[in-house]
């Protein structure tokens, strides 16, 4: 494993053409715990050596005789190497050390030489170094990041001159990137004029407030005229407590408006087709209430009728020509045939559409829960508010057909003594709760479907047609409960 920096001896290469001086700086670096990797004279020799075994630091002779200078070396060393280097000089003229700073030097170093000097600065000189190396592969993370991004990244300063950006505008704006660098943001053609000033205001905001501007949509121009759909996260760059620029990062959400369109068309469509579904249903119930008027009406004007008539016949039998027997018969014949009648026209009460809105549901209801339980032992308690809101006839209809559907397998099936039948309404729905304390059911999975089972999903189809669900729980001789919730209809 190779050895950290702390735990191996720094390398150093002096380059100066004063021999004794030159012996006098190896001496005393190895003192300090240096290696000495090479002693030479010339500019020439200095480079080779660079490049054949490069040393940590170089200590330059700033006025080296020869060919090459010390500062000449130190620039041609730079091109090759990134070798920090400190200056060893006597003195310097202010042109000499203009031309030195030129080759941005890690230090300088005054003869005669001090070996706390020296010492001080080759490390400051190796740290500076160490840590502008560190920057430098951290700036070189930091652009591949921002070259390499799937956004758009954009510098700009607060007067909207474009700093920097990333080659993803090639790709997504088919701009050149050299076209854009320099150039204010607000004169750039790919933003659309109906919202330059919009943008600036909110661009303003940033500036006072300091606070990111998060997930802004808009709509932009590619250089060839298209629209593209863009997302931008806008952060105000703060330096000093006071903004100087904004960086933007910005990605392109075409595809993803496209597919959201489509979506939006799609639940449009579907919308359209349920407003169609809805508007048959209720074309349906009418026609089905329609049969129901007319159905009650046949009854009550032919059935009943016929079998009114039926039974003044036989009132107006005399019943001194027929023996004791007979009697009978005709007595229970008649007690028969008013029996007919009654169930009739409790049937037609309960077929009958509703013919007032609002408190006819709670009308109808109560004909209901009458006409069904009138002549049992169960108990029936129905809880309901003094007025309900207006409905339309289509909800009106399907809420009483639950509800009716709901006490008819109660009636017929549950064999319960008590029966409780709550109505009431928020400002969203109608509540229906239906429970008894009957028999209950447990349907198994073989168990073929009887009328009993077509009429809890008929319950529940009418439900689904006006918006609505109805949840029917049962346990065995515990009861059934029978819970309809309704969106209440737009008026």
């Amino acid at each position: 494993m190779k050895a950290s920096r702390q735990n191996t001896k720094a390398r150093v290469m002096i380059v100066e053409d004063e021999n004794i001086v030159a012996k006098d700086i190896q001496n005393r670096l190895e003192t300090l715990g240096y290696a000495v990797t090479a002693t030479v004279s010339s500019g020439d020799s200095a480079i080779k050596n660079s490049e054949k075994d490069p040393p940590d630091l170089i200590i330059l002779d700033i006025r080296l005789k020869g060919e090459l200078d010390g500062i000449q070396t130190a620039s041609r060393i730079k091109q090759i190497k990134d070798i920090p280097v400190i200056y060893l000089t006597a003195y310097a003229d202010s042109k000499t050390f203009q031309r030195a700073k030129q080759t941005m030097p890690y230090g300088y170093i005054v003869k005669p030489v001090e070996d706390s000097e020296l010492k001080s600065t080759i490390e400051l000189a190796l740290y500076k170094h160490r840590i502008e190396n560190k920057l430098k592969e951290s700036e070189k993370r930091h652009r591949m990041i921002f070259e390499n991004a799937n956004d758009i990244i954009i510098y700009i300063d607060k007067s909207g001159k474009i700093i920097n950006i990333n080659k993803k505008i090639e790709e997504i704006l088919a701009y050149p990137r050299s076209s854009l660098l320099n150039k204010n943001f607000w004169d750039m053609g790919f933003l659309k004029t109906k919202d330059i000033a919009r943008l600036q205001r909110e661009f303003n905001d940033l500036v006072r407030s300091k606070k990111p501007l998060s997930s802004l949509e808009i709509t932009v121009n590619d250089r060839y005229g298209h629209d593209v759909h863009i997302e931008a996260n806008v952060t105000p760059i703060i330096i000093d407590d006071e903004p100087q620029g904004f960086l933007l990062v910005v990605r392109d959400i075409t595809a993803r408006k496209k597919v959201e369109d489509k979506l939006t068309k799609t639940l449009n469509q579907l919308r359209k087709e349920r407003k169609r579904l809805e508007l048959l249903a209720n074309k349906i119930i009418n026609v089905q209430e329609q049969e129901r008027r007319y159905l009650a009406s046949e009854i009550h004007d032919d059935l009943l009728q016929s079998i009114v008539a039926v039974l003044y016949f036989f009132q107006a039998l005399d019943i001194s020509m027929l023996d004791k027997k007979m009697q009978e018969k005709k007595n229970t014949l008649m007690a028969l045939i008013r029996d007919t009648i009654d169930r009739g026209r409790r049937l037609i009460n309960e077929i009958e559409p509703i013919r007032e809105q609002g408190f006819g549901l709670i009308q109808a209801v109560s004909n209901s829960i009458r006409l069904r339980f009138t002549d049992t032992d169960i108990n029936v308690k129905f809880s309901h508010p003094d007025s309900l809101p207006s409905f339309n006839q289509a909800f009106e209809t399907n809420v009483l057909r639950i509800i009716q559907e709901a006490l008819f397998n109660i009636y017929k099936y549950a064999m319960p003594t008590i029966v409780w039948i709550k109505i009431s309404f928020s400002k969203q729905n109608l509540i229906v709760n239906i429970r008894d304390n009957g028999i209950g059911f447990k349907k198994k999975a073989k168990e073929k479907k009887s009328s009993r089972h077509y009429g809890l999903l008929i319950m529940q189809e009418r439900a689904k047609l006006i918006g609505g669900e109805v949840i029917i729980n049962s346990k065995l001789n515990v009861g059934t409960t029978v819970k309809g919730t309704f969106p209440l209809p737009k008026t």
